[in-house]
Formats: C-alpha cells, structure tokens, sequence
C-alpha cells in the first residue's frame, strides 16, 4: 500500500470538525489500533490548529493543506500553512513545554509525543510545513500515555 491524499481547507477553526471527520474515516482504513488512532486523531487536530492560529495567523484567506502518505509500514502527515507567522526556530526550541500560564504553546509537544518522528521545515512558498510519521509497529509506544 503506498497512498497519498490531499485535503485543503480555508483557514478557519470551525473547519477543525470537518478535517478530524475526514481522518478519522480515513484512519479507520489502515491497520491501526484504536488507541494509536485516536493519538493520530489529536496529533493532526492539533497540527490543524497551530496551521490555522499560529502559521496563517487565523486569515480566512489563507489555506491549510494536508497530505496524507501511507505506506506499508507507516502513515506521515504533513500540515502546511501559508506562513504569515513563519516558524524559524528548530523543533527541539519548539517542542518545550509552554508553562501553565501560558495560552498556547503545547500543541507541538503534544505531537511529539504521540508520534514516533516530527519536523517543523519552511516549504518551497514561504509557508511551514509540519511533518509527522507513525510507524504501525510502534503502535502504544507513547510513554507520556502508557
């Protein structure tokens, strides 16, 4: 098996429910458990969220792109913004937790720890792309959940 997809939405937060009910019906097709699934599910609702606030900057006039590559072994997602807020930190500065004080900040920790490898890159226009890959042998693996 080796397919990719693409879906692409206008930036706005209420299309949160409609990404999370196209990857849900799309994870349900690839062999996963149901736990690693919905660790999935809230790894690229979050990647969503921080495309739409933090990249485009909440302008609806800028689109989110997500592609979804699965492989035989695997599944990446890649969420892609238009970059109004370019991200030019590395993913270790990025990663750290944000205090509790703080109103934002945790999301991309949170992939981190529910995925087994992610990047943060400029892509060729400008904008962030985030990349985030499960292997299907390392289903449970996370140890912040275990």
């Amino acid at each position: 098996m080796n397919d990719t997809i693409r879906i692409s939405t206008p930036s706005l937060p209420e299309n949160l429910k409609w990404v999370y009910s196209i990857s849900q019906t799309l994870l349900k097709e690839i062999p996963l458990d149901e736990r690693t699934s919905h660790f999935l599910l809230v790894a690229i609702s979050e990647g969503f969220t921080n495309a739409v606030v933090h990249g485009n900057d909440m302008n609806p006039d800028k689109w989110v792109q997500m592609t979804f590559r699965i492989g035989q072994d695997f599944i990446r997602i890649e969420v892609e913004d238009e970059g109004v807020l370019p991200i030019h930190r590395d993913i270790a500065e990025l990663t750290e937790l944000a205090g509790p004080e703080e109103d934002s900040g945790r999301g991309l920790a949170l992939i981190k720890d529910l995925v087994d490898e992610v990047s943060v890159e400029t892509n060729s226009e400008g904008g962030n792309r985030l990349v985030f890959t499960r292997y299907f042998e390392n289903q449970c693996r996370t140890e912040a959940f275990n």
